[in-house]
């Protein structure tokens, strides 16, 4: 995994815990490596928009982690908020704590 990826992931996973969303922060950290060491979850995604709209989008997170997904997601959904007033972002193909879904 990119190195910047790895540092977004642990970084939104410790935010996750201080948070108090437990189902989504560090002690599912094992799950995470060995999903990506057994080559389940793929490490170097991609992340693509395959349809748009001006409030609403949906990507392809090309099976990587899913916080990393949900970072970019987020992101899109802010942007989209701004201009539209509102905005959605669905996603497909990501991984998350070692199922795909």
């Amino acid at each position: 995994m990119p190195e910047e990826d790895a540092v977004k992931v642990a970084t939104l996973m410790v935010e996750a815990s201080i948070s108090g969303y437990g189902r989504h922060c560090v002690f599912r950290r094992r799950q995470y490596l060995a999903r990506l060491s057994c080559g389940g979850c793929n490490p170097t995604l991609f992340i693509s928009v395959e349809h748009r709209t001006t409030a609403a989008a949906l990507i392809d997170c090309d099976d990587g982690p899913g916080h990393r997904a949900m970072s970019a997601a987020r992101t899109l959904a802010i942007m989209k908020a701004r201009t539209a007033g509102c905005g959605r972002v669905e996603s497909k193909l990501r991984c998350y704590a070692g199922t795909r879904i």
